[in-house]
């Protein structure tokens, strides 16, 4: 955390991080959460030569309030509680864990609660660590109304922080157990159990085998100011380097992507500069790429109908430097349902966009994107159904998800591609990052994988 300069500093806010600031002028106490907090992970446990005394200190407080037939069950989740306490310090000291107090939630199997969490014990231990100082604790709270809120969070006190000083519990003490890496949502995006079948078998071994040769690759974000401006925002956990794939709506042909490390998250402005075995890298996408395969669901090619320069987000009669605006138009209409259209719609455009400009504003950017009104997002919707009439009918279809299951699959056909090579890839949706002289081999690649796919139109690789 950056420190405050000296009052004979010309700007009196010198040094200090956006929170920081906030809680100086009064916006905020510092005893909220942040928007920037981190889930609470079950996957993570404390295991190291003095961290049975470290949970002896801990629980001398409250260990009569625990039955000796569950003790162990006790210390175990308190083992996981406090591998996240000492994991959230160690990302920022102002960040929160947040976790659920919702009876159902924990109740998933070794597949994706590979310590066994429970509710029980959850609360039971969170409450009197909160009760005993060894945490700072904030409650969650819902409006039925907005539908709208917070779930309970929890950092470690200064008290906890002495602790793990005292028995000396480093970093290499929190260990991560391998976590699920295909993993199947309902329709309320709940965590579900399937049976396992070749399918899922193959995409899981190809998964681990991508994250094997990950785990022997330097992966690093080469630090400026630019880069350090960015962290003071988004604090990023650089431990998250395990792939996995999410599908969707009960379905495996829904959804699918390729989530889990921390280079997802960076704009790509920030991961140019990540380094791959202190190699700089290049990063090439696919160009549109939900639009050229509506084009070729219909057996046609966008540059059929346009010129080769053409742009589907970028419309006649709207500035060019509109595009980024385009593009939540039409990519909500494309993932929404009819009945959205009044309610929902227009109000989540412009919901995203300003969230889009809060964020260039954050990293120091002086353009901010003008929030359209609902006329104007309305027209022009009208005016890329007009420029694109063949796939106009997808729109309020709900398509995203399966849009997205086909450009998974062209990923980890990539992703294979390239690992029968040996090479290091990182993979962000349509987009790859490679070391710099592995470019070329890269755009042949994407070429070549996205002909195999058998579809027609084919994008521009940026």
């Amino acid at each position: 955390m950056t420190n405050s300069i000296s009052s004979t500093s010309s700007y009196p806010f010198e040094g200090m991080t956006n929170r920081e600031i906030m809680i100086e002028i009064g916006q905020i106490s510092g005893d909220e959460s942040g928007d920037d907090d981190i889930s609470f992970n079950t996957a993570l446990i404390l295991s190291g030569k003095k961290v049975p005394q470290l949970l002896d200190e801990v629980l001398l407080d409250f260990k009569d309030k625990i039955s000796s037939k569950y003790f162990t069950i006790y210390e175990d989740q308190l083992r996981v509680i406090l591998a996240n306490l000492y994991e959230i310090n160690s990302i920022q000291e102002s960040l929160y864990i947040f976790y659920s107090r919702d009876t159902t939630e924990y109740k998933q199997s070794k597949r994706y609660n590979p310590n066994g969490v429970s509710i029980r014990p959850l609360k039971f231990l969170i409450d009197n660590l909160k009760e005993h100082g060894w945490i700072n604790h904030i409650g969650g709270h819902y409006d039925k109304k907005t539908e709208t809120g917070r779930r309970s969070r929890i950092r470690p006190s200064k008290k906890l922080l002495q602790a793990f000083y005292d028995f000396k519990v480093k970093a290499k003490y929190v260990h991560r157990s391998l976590i699920e890496e295909i993993r199947l949502k309902n329709s309320q995006k709940k965590l579900i159990e399937y049976k396992d079948t070749p399918t899922t078998n193959l995409m899981r071994n190809k998964l681990r085998s991508y994250n094997s040769l990950l785990y022997r690759i330097h992966i690093k974000l080469k630090r400026n100011k630019k880069v350090c401006s960015y962290l003071e925002t988004h604090p990023t956990n650089f431990n998250d380097k395990q792939y996995f794939r999410v599908f969707n709506d009960s379905s495996f042909e829904l959804g699918g992507r390729f989530y889990g490390p921390w280079w997802i998250s960076p704009s790509k402005d920030i991961r140019k500069y990540i380094t791959l075995d202190d190699e700089k890298t290049v990063e090439l996408d696919y160009s549109s790429l939900g639009i050229h395969l509506l084009y070729s669901k219909e057996n046609l090619s966008y540059y059929d109908l346009h010129e080769p320069t053409a742009d589907p987000y970028t419309l006649k009669g709207v500035d060019s430097t509109e595009r980024e605006v385009n593009k939540k138009i039409i990519t909500f209409a494309l993932n929404m349902l009819p009945e959205d259209k009044k309610s929902k719609y227009v109000f989540t455009v412009r919901q995203k966009i300003k969230k889009l400009n809060e964020e260039i504003s954050l990293m120091g950017g002086k353009r901010l994107h003008k929030v359209p009104t609902g006329k104007e997002i309305w027209r022009r919707l009208s005016l890329f159904e007009e420029e694109n009439v063949p796939i106009k009918h997808y729109l309020f279809k709900k398509v995203g998800k399966e849009l997205q299951y086909k450009d998974s699959c062209i990923a980890e056909s990539i992703i294979e591609r390239m690992l029968t090579m040996k090479i290091p890839i990182l993979a962000i949706h349509d987009s790859f990052i490679v070391q710099h002289w592995n470019r070329d081999l890269l755009y042949t690649s994407m070429n070549y994988i996205f002909k195999k796919h058998k579809l027609k139109s084919i994008p521009i690789i940026k």
